[in-house]
C-alpha cells in the first residue's frame, strides 16, 4: 500500500540486455523526478525479464500514480512469458481510469499488440533524429500543433493500431508515431499515451550502445549516422518529457479545439 500523500511511479524496465543494465530505468526516474517535483515523489523499478513481479490487478495498478514502459531490444512479437505479463498489466490499466501509462518504443508496440493491433518488422533499422508531425486531435489540443524532432531507434513499428486507439502523430519512417488509448470504463479519459521515439535518451548513448550493433541493418550501412545523432539538439525531447510527467500526474484534456472556442 502507498503511504499517505506519497506519489508513486512504476518504471517497467524491459531492456533485458547487459549493455543497457541500469540505463533505461535511471534515465526515466532521474529525468522525471526533476520536472515539477511532487511531495514524496517515488520511483520504483521492476524488471519482469528477471522474474520480478508486475502489478496484476486493477487494485495493484492503482497503487501508482503513473506507469512507464521503457524501450527494449526485444520485439513485441517475441514469445516470452514476461512480455505477456506486461500485456496483462496493460489491459488492467486500460480497464480503469485512475492510473495512467506512458509507453516508449517497444512499449508502444506492446500496447498495440496487447490491445489487438499489429506490429511488423521493418526492412531497415531506423536510428536517427526524426521529425514527428501531429495528426490527431488529442495531440493538437494537449501538445500543440508544432512538429517535434526526436530520436528514434527501432527495427519494428506499429503497422495496425488497436481498435480503440487514437493515432496522434506520424513521420516519414513510421505512419504511427504516437497513440492514445481511452479508459475502458467509457468515461472518455485517456489512460495510455504511447510514443515510438525516445525523448529520454541522450544521443551519445545511442551512438555507444546501439549504432555498433545495427549499422549493417541501416541504409548505407549507417554511414553518417553518428554525426546526425551527435548533432541532435534535445529541446523538443525535453518538452515531451515534461509533457509526459504532466500526463502521468494530471491526465489530458479530451475537449476538441472546436469545443474550446466560445
Amino acid at each position: 500500500m502507498s503511504s499517505l500523500g506519497e506519489s508513486r511511479f512504476l518504471v517497467v524496465d524491459t531492456a533485458d540486455n547487459e549493455k543497457w543494465a541500469g540505463a533505461a530505468d535511471d534515465l526515466f526516474s532521474k529525468v522525471l523526478c526533476k520536472i515539477e517535483q511532487l511531495d514524496n515523489e517515488k520511483y520504483e523499478v521492476v524488471r519482469p525479464y528477471a522474474g520480478e513481479r508486475l502489478p496484476e490487478t486493477v487494485e495493484e495498478v492503482q497503487q501508482y500514480k503513473g506507469v512507464i514502459i521503457t524501450g527494449s531490444g526485444r520485439s513485441a512479437n517475441d514469445d516470452f512469458e514476461w512480455i505477456e505479463k506486461i500485456s496483462e498489466m496493460i489491459r488492467a490499466i486500460v480497464s480503469q481510469e485512475k492510473t495512467r501509462l506512458v509507453a516508449i518504443c517497444f512499449g508502444q508496440q506492446l500496447v498495440a499488440r496487447a490491445l489487438g493491433g499489429r506490429v511488423s518488422k521493418q526492412d531497415m533499422f531506423t536510428l536517427q533524429p526524426e521529425r514527428i508531425v501531429p495528426s490527431g486531435e488529442l495531440w493538437l489540443v494537449n501538445l500543440g500543433g508544432a512538429s517535434k524532432l526526436l530520436l528514434e531507434a527501432h527495427g519494428d513499428q506499429v503497422s495496425i493500431p488497436p481498435p480503440r486507439a487514437d493515432v496522434l502523430a506520424t513521420s516519414s519512417t513510421a505512419a504511427i508515431e504516437s497513440m492514445a488509448i481511452r479508459s475502458g470504463t467509457g468515461d472518455g479519459r485517456v489512460v495510455v499515451w504511447t510514443l515510438q521515439a525516445h525523448p529520454e535518451m541522450p544521443a551519445p548513448l545511442f551512438v555507444d550502445k546501439v549504432l555498433p550493433f545495427v549499422s549493417k541493418r541501416m541504409e548505407n550501412d549507417g554511414y553518417g549516422a553518428r554525426e546526425k545523432l551527435l548533432s541532435f539538439k534535445p529541446s523538443d525531447a525535453e518538452f515531451i518529457m515534461s509533457e509526459m510527467k504532466k500526463f502521468l500526474v494530471s491526465g489530458w484534456s479530451t475537449t476538441t479545439r472546436e469545443q474550446s472556442v466560445c
